[in-house]
């Protein structure tokens, strides 16, 4: 077995995460920092995040996905405030790449088809049939984050 660790840095020389190529079973492992306030929003929050914070909290997701979608080619695909945690340095991790997608995509007729993630919180066009460009439906769903977060929609269970 061949483990390459490849170490994965958003701003301040501070690994964000580690990524070990198990190249004997074809796998990439993501070894992320222990996030010790947990998710930044879950559906139990009744109170909206104030707006000062959001700010901060948006600026550390932008430059995640940023690095994410440019330098690495990874989509996350399921961006929601649950998936997004809190470290013990206030900065904001993003968590759970369990559906992502890695690669790039040539154009959208020829990209991704297959619907994932948390309903709540996919692009619309995932639902069509045309495909979809998974950059940039991560983009939507970080939009989705910030109306959810700021109490300007709520999402319910029915």
């Amino acid at each position: 077995m061949c483990r390459l660790p490849i170490r994965l840095f958003v701003g301040g020389g501070r690994p964000w995460c580690t990524v070990i190529d198990d190249v004997s079973t074809n796998e990439l492992l993501l070894v992320l920092e222990y996030a010790s306030a947990g998710p930044i929003f879950t559906r139990y929050n009744r109170l909206p995040v104030q707006e000062s914070q959001l700010h901060s909290y948006m600026r550390d997701i932008v430059l995640g996905l940023d690095y994410l979608h440019h330098a690495v080619g990874i989509a996350h695909m399921d961006l929601k405030p649950e998936n997004l945690l809190k470290a013990a340095d206030g900065t904001v991790k993003i968590a759970d790449f369990g559906v992502s997608f890695i690669g790039k995509t040539q154009n959208r007729n020829s990209s991704q088809k297959r619907i994932v993630g948390t309903p709540a919180f996919i692009a619309p066009e995932m639902l069509g049939d045309a495909g979809y460009d998974p950059y940039v439906a991560d983009i939507w769903s970080l939009g989705i984050c910030v109306f959810h977060m700021a109490g300007r929609c709520r999402f319910t269970p029915e």
